[in-house]
């Protein structure tokens, strides 16, 4: 992962010697190929998807970097604005990595029996009931191995169920917590509590990093519409355009003030435990 985050690195250096010598196409491609190493390594498992979501945050400020660099150009506006949303789209949400974590999990100790044994043998100590204790005992490895699979996999179910919803950031945050420590409650004396210690399912924290992504990414699609007002009126609009891309946290639209430089976005919510808003900084190359 460190390599992966030095490849990144380099091509974000390249990306803005290309702007620097005035070759935006080829530096707005190296930005989106950032982005592809982050959507490869974001089915690594939680690390990879721990490691691909700062990788988009990389690439969205050196598409910010070098879109404040070149005189607005509508066709390449309209090339990225395509790249951006339909070829690439948004970054994946936590669930496929915790599933892919779960599968190796479970694959890791059907490798290593000698774990499973161990894990069985301290649950069973754990339980004060003898017969679920005996039943546990009873078990053949691939049946626990199972009853951890259906046990997880239904915590994941819900997970993605809240995710995946339409409610708001806040309450997503408040279900998410809850179903968190739900499984933390039932960890002990269930075979769903290895997967807890293997998968470690921070579901708030991985989720609250993909919502801020998402900011990130809503935000670069709602500068692209308004550089390509520029591009067309030569002026900034007063307001921002109608049925652009949301601040994921409040579901409203970013709130747009124009500066002495270009413009900002800015989000209406904070995330929660942050103690300021997340606002994005757009500059107008003054050619």
């Amino acid at each position: 992962m460190g390599q992966v985050r030095q490849l990144a690195f380099l091509l974000e250096v390249d990306a803005r010697t290309f702007a620097f010598d005035g070759e935006y196409r080829g530096a707005l491609d190296r930005c989106l190929s950032i982005r592809r190493l982050a959507q490869h390594i974001a089915d690594e498992a939680v690390l990879g998807y721990f490691v691909s979501l700062p990788l988009h945050g990389r690439a969205f400020l050196c598409i910010q970097h070098v879109l404040g660099s070149m005189p607005p150009d509508r066709d390449t506006l309209i090339w990225l604005q395509g790249q951006i949303s339909t070829v690439q789209g948004v970054p994946p949400p936590p669930g496929r990595a915790m599933k892919i974590t779960l599968d190796d999990a479970l694959n890791f100790l059907r490798m290593h029996p000698e774990h499973l044994a161990t894990w069985r043998e301290n649950v069973s100590e754990l339980l004060e009931d003898e017969s679920a204790r005996q039943e546990i005992l009873s078990l053949t490895d691939e049946e626990l191995l199972e009853r951890a699979r259906d046990s997880y996999n239904s915590f994941l179910s819900s997970v993605n169920r809240v995710i995946g919803s339409d409610m708001p950031y806040q309450q997503k945050y408040l279900e998410l917590q809850e179903l968190e420590e739900e499984l933390e409650d039932h960890a002990v004396g269930d075979p769903v509590g290895v997967l807890w210690l293997f998968v470690w399912s921070n579901v708030v924290q991985q989720h609250d990093i993909y919502v801020r992504r998402i900011a990130n990414f809503n935000a670069i699609r709602t500068a692209i519409e308004i550089y390509m007002v520029k591009a067309e009126t030569g002026q900034l609009p007063e307001m921002l355009p109608l049925h652009l891309p949301e601040d994921p946290f409040s579901g409203q639209d970013f709130e747009y003030e124009a500066t002495s430089q270009g413009f900002v976005l800015r989000c209406r919510e904070k995330e929660i435990g942050e103690e300021r808003v997340w606002e994005y900084e757009f500059v107008i190359a003054q050619r």
